[in-house]
């Protein structure tokens, strides 16, 4: 079994002022190493970062209004790169990343995050605890296209962007989880398209209210996500895995 392997280093998150006034946490990923026959290309979407003079400020971009996002082509709004790199999360803040694969002698790959470990936690009321994993979404799509005609790289990316209806791939609460699967596509044709966005999520379902009389945190729709001021999660490394010839 041959496969292709694309190494992350460890994702380090630490949320110092979630939902205060800063309403911000610093998240990097390094080192991207690529090895197989399959032809990989990484890109990140330009518009993860503003530039201030010639230093990238990262902000990522709104999650919440993708469909309406315009769009240009892929060489403009994507640049290529060799490693991702992303800070300062903020709530429904979306950092997108895309690949470009062209068939090799695999017919399959397969997204594999190794695994991941939160260090810090909050009590839950009535027992238990509540972890930064809660609260990170990962979206991934793949797609495919011919590059003839109208069906071509453009189209597929904008297909992406405007997609409202992704699924959330990454869905642990969990203090610690090992390998897990969070994309496995089979080729077409020649050509696939993958994006992978990570978004720091906004949504009312991961949501507490803090009883100041007991010290710990309740789920409640209505409250807000102060909860994940100064915990912490570190993410095993990212393989892409072509299995079957």
């Amino acid at each position: 079994m041959g496969f292709l392997l694309l190494g992350l280093s460890s994702l380090s998150v630490t949320t110092y002022a979630w939902f205060s006034s800063q309403r911000t946490s610093n998240v990097g990923i390094n080192s991207i190493k690529v090895a197989g026959s399959d032809d990989v290309r990484i890109y990140e979407y330009k518009d993860n970062f503003t530039l201030v003079g010639s230093t990238r400020v990262f902000a990522g971009w709104d999650y919440g209004k993708r469909s309406t996002r315009a769009f240009h082509d892929f060489d403009t709004d994507f640049q290529s790169v060799t490693e991702l790199e992303f800070s300062d999360l903020t709530p429904n803040s979306a950092y997108t990343f895309a690949f470009t694969m062209t068939r090799g002698i695999y017919s399959d790959l397969r997204f594999t995050l190794e695994g991941f470990i939160c260090q810090t936690y909050h009590d839950r009321l009535g027992g238990g605890s509540i972890y930064l994993s809660e609260a990170i979404d990962m979206y991934m799509s793949a797609y495919f296209y011919t590059d003839t005609g109208t069906d071509t790289l453009d189209q597929v990316a904008t297909a992406h962007l405007h997609n409202t209806d992704l699924t959330d791939r990454f869905t642990s609460s969990d203090q610690r989880g090992d390998a897990m699967v969070l994309f496995d596509e089979d080729y077409v044709n020649e050509h696939m398209l993958v994006f992978m966005t990570i978004v720091a999520s906004d949504s009312p379902s991961t949501y507490y209210y803090y009883d100041e009389t007991q010290k710990v945190y309740s789920k409640d729709s209505s409250g807000d996500s102060n909860v994940y001021k100064n915990l912490s999660i570190n993410f095993q490394p990212l393989q892409i895995k072509g299995e079957n010839v």
